[in-house]
């Protein structure tokens, strides 16, 4: 770790354990790959990326901190993520005993929570997503600077796209200008004009991309995530009932971030977006996607924006999914220290401005070519 890797990591750590001492627990058992990513400021326990659990869990006492490894993976995260902290390394070999296990014994007696469904422990993921925020400024200008990145690569890649390329086409040369930039992908969405008015997650087919295309990767760098959605328009003229929907949208882009102020509950948000589509002439379409919510170490905790009870931080992070047949807007947005943006608005890609409540937001448009 880095000097401010460290001083992050060591203000996580009081969080953490400030939180078991407010619920009476003893110990917190981390396994998560986004619960490392976040109290080791980018941190990486993964070897199969496609398990949300990492390969190796940390294991959080009053007085100690283990990470509890097997021997194949032990030294490498340790000496990759974890070197300068005061973290105890508890190597295994892999016929020897469970992580679980192991880590359930590390944990002692006494009430136990963890990140994921283990025996022995009370899973409380909500609760230690809530400790990420607020980000700090640094993981905050992390995330500005990987969403322009990501905003640059849509647009070259825009620039290229054909109505009679496939959607797997294009997906391909989405993921090899990120790979070449260093970014990983977590979700990869193409669809063409055929598929996009059928489904919410068009995934890349052999189909002809047509006129109307929908780009949408979700990418990670150094833990954190930006998610962003955009629209091309490819040689035909943009549709009247598409330039409305999209307009709809982006006026409740605008307004969902006005709404985020901290304080404000996630469910004060989705009620009045709900009324804002049923205003413009969609009152069912809040059914058919999750409503989006916070974001950053997390790829995004889709449900939270229809939730009772939970609220706006300062330093969040914001995904929020707003989509009706047909067309989605989806940017990386950010409220802290009094200023609401879109982070992944970086002048790679047309904007026109919308207004909501004396605030305005230059929010990206559909792209004509």
């Amino acid at each position: 770790m880095d000097v401010n890797q460290r001083g992050e990591y060591l203000a996580k750590l009081a969080k953490v354990r400030a939180y078991l001492d407010s619920n009476g627990d003893s110990a917190a058992i981390l396994g998560r790959r986004d619960n490392f990513s976040w109290i080791t400021s980018g941190g990486n326990n993964t070897v199969v990326s496609s398990s949300e659990l990492g390969f190796g869990f940390l294991v959080i006492k009053m007085e100690q901190v283990y990470l509890v490894a097997h021997r194949m993976d032990a030294q490498r995260i340790y000496d990759d993520e974890l070197l300068g902290t005061e973290i105890e390394l508890v190597s295994l070999a892999w016929h020897e005993a469970t992580k679980e296990a192991t880590a359930i014994a590390l944990a002692g007696k006494g009430s136990l929570v963890s990140d994921f469904p283990l025996l022995g422990a009370r899973e409380d993921q909500e609760a230690i997503t809530s400790l990420h925020y607020p980000l700090s400024d640094r993981e905050i200008e992390l995330a500005k600077s990987l969403a322009s990145d990501s905003e640059r690569i849509i647009r070259k890649v825009a620039d290229q796209l054909d109505p009679g390329m496939s959607e797997r086409e294009a997906a391909n040369m989405l993921a090899g200008d990120y790979s070449r930039a260093g970014i990983a992908i977590e979700v990869l969405l193409v669809g063409g004009i055929e598929r996009l008015s059928r489904y919410r997650h068009p995934v890349p087919s052999a189909q002809p991309l047509g006129s109307t295309v929908l780009l949408h990767p979700a990418v990670v760098r150094g833990g954190i995530h930006a998610n962003i959605t955009r629209m091309v328009q490819l040689g035909a003229p943009l549709s009247a009932e598409l330039e409305d929907k999209y307009r709809l949208l982006c006026q409740l882009q605008a307004t969902t971030l006005q709404m985020c102020l901290p304080g404000r509950e996630f469910s004060e948000i989705f009620r009045r977006r709900r009324e804002l589509l049923e205003e413009g002439g969609y009152p069912d379409e809040w059914e058919n996607h999750f409503p989006g919510g916070p974001t950053g170490y997390v790829l995004a905790r889709g449900d939270w924006g229809a939730k009772a009870g939970l609220r706006v931080s300062d330093g969040q992070l914001f995904d929020w999914f707003i989509t009706v047949t047909g067309a989605k807007v989806e940017e990386l947005t950010v409220t802290h220290q009094g200023r609401r943006e879109i982070l992944s608005q970086a002048g790679h890609w047309p904007t026109k401005p919308f207004t909501a409540e004396g605030l305005t937001l230059d929010v990206p448009w559909i792209l004509e070519r």
